[in-house]
């Protein structure tokens, strides 16, 4: 869990920063799309809890960009469900959320940071895997990601 792996900023519009970001980086790679929650259909059961709400609408575009050392998360949040990415951008705008690691042990991964006081502020899949986001603010000041791959 020493490396980080990802960098999330909640964006207003993810697929224009995402082609900035590829004309401005020159990537060679094209970013990533995915639309996830229950706002959208799809054929995982993409759910998201959001402090505590099993039945959140909480719902987002993302685009990914791989970069050499580290992949960007750009996170749009879609609808007016309340969302941890709703609530950064109506508090601060847009920016660095987040940063994610790599898990291998969801429940190791709660303790320590549950541990430290930092809640789990919200969670989900999007069919490949799940994330778990904690509050890191009072700690590191941001939100740290644990991101779980299946298979």
């Amino acid at each position: 869990m020493s490396r980080i792996w990802q960098i999330g900023i909640v964006v207003r519009d993810a697929e224009r920063t995402a082609a900035n970001l590829t004309e401005m980086f020159s990537l060679k790679n094209e970013a990533l799309i995915n639309r996830v929650g229950r706002a959208f259909s799809s054929k995982y059961d993409c759910g998201t809890v959001y402090r505590g709400d099993d039945k959140s609408m909480a719902s987002c575009i993302t685009c990914c960009l791989e970069f050499d050392n580290v992949e960007i998360e750009l996170i749009q949040p879609y609808g007016e469900a309340p969302s941890e990415w709703k609530r950064f951008l109506d508090e601060k705008g847009e920016g660095i959320h987040h940063l994610g690691v790599k898990i291998e042990d969801t429940e190791e991964f709660k303790k320590i940071f549950e541990s430290r006081g930092c809640e789990e502020i919200q969670t989900g899949n999007w069919g490949e895997g799940e994330y778990h986001y904690f509050d890191a603010r009072k700690e590191l000041g941001f939100v740290v990601e644990g991101l779980k791959f299946y298979g």
